[in-house]
């Protein structure tokens, strides 16, 4: 049976896997991954099979991931663009639903907590590019503002996330208001923009108010 599921093993996978070893891959691997359609379930599957403490021990391998998927935002392709921002997506979501402790364990698994502010600030540049631009098609944008709303809402209190914390420090309003104003994409689009305004209005809400009346 093993040996029939190695033998139908998809080429997402058997690189995928590879990476969660740490081995190393050729930059030629890295560009023929992201043009491969994710395989979201098997993807999920790769992490539900590890413990929490061997998600830990794979914290440089999934950095290197996560940087070499900012990385390859910057070149502005439809395909990899999509596939990028559903691989950013189920990263997220895979470490987050684990029970690592306060939030920053989270970050650190994910971004590597010395580098998380310069690579969080690349990636939220090239998510503003991706709503702004002209060439990209519109899945690609849908799936930035879905990638968005996942970060928004890993935390059941948007007051205590983590990754709202980095994107409070670089500003979307523009391209989410951007989206909203768009015609080809209002219809589509600026529904999932206004709610993520509303929960980035909501970060904090109460310390504000709270200030405000000192």
């Amino acid at each position: 049976m093993s040996l029939q599921k190695t033998l139908f093993k998809s080429k997402f996978s058997i690189i995928y896997e590879s990476i969660l070893k740490g081995e190393e891959q050729e930059n030629a691997v890295w560009d023929e991954l992201f043009l491969i359609k994710v395989n979201v379930s098997a993807l999920e599957e790769l992490f539900n099979q590890l413990s929490s403490n061997e998600l830990i021990q794979l914290k440089s391998s999934i950095n290197k991931l996560f940087r070499k998927c900012v990385d390859g935002l910057k070149e502005e392709h439809n395909i990899k663009s999509l596939n990028i921002l559903m691989t950013l997506s189920c990263l997220v979501r895979c470490v987050w639903r684990r029970d690592l402790g306060e939030g920053f364990r989270a970050v650190d698994v994910l971004v590597g907590f010395d580098e998380a502010e310069q690579i969080m600030s690349t990636l939220i540049e090239q998510l503003h590019k991706i709503l702004i631009s002209s060439q990209l098609q519109e899945k690609v944008k849908y799936y930035a503002l879905l990638f968005l709303k996942i970060l928004t809402s890993v935390s059941d209190n948007v007051s205590q996330n983590t990754m709202v914390e980095y994107l409070m420090l670089h500003s979307l309003w523009y391209s989410l208001c951007k989206v909203i104003v768009t015609p080809s994409v209002r219809a589509s689009l600026g529904s999932h923009s206004l709610s993520l305004l509303a929960l980035l209005l909501n970060y904090r809400k109460n310390e504000v108010m709270y200030s405000g009346q000192s």
